[in-house]
């Protein structure tokens, strides 16, 4: 948890430079703290449910487009 913070708190201001003024201490924090939560968990888990079910709607619609037939004469 601790590299993460850093990062964050490193790379955010350059990420953001010129825009609005924020204490980037503080959200390094509350972006950690949440990422390693029950709700960041939870969060997490849903998505890569969501995700799932979006790779397996499409990978039926692929299944069920047909390659073009070619006669032979």
């Amino acid at each position: 948890m601790g590299e993460i913070y850093g990062y964050i708190q490193h790379c955010a201001p350059e990420a953001q430079a010129g825009h609005d003024i924020r204490n980037w201490q503080r959200y390094a924090k509350r972006t950690v703290s949440y990422a390693f939560s029950l709700p960041g968990d939870i969060w997490l888990a849903k998505h890569t449910e969501l995700r799932q079910q979006k790779e397996e709607v499409r990978r039926e619609e692929m299944a069920s487009i047909e390659a073009p037939r070619m006669r032979m004469r």
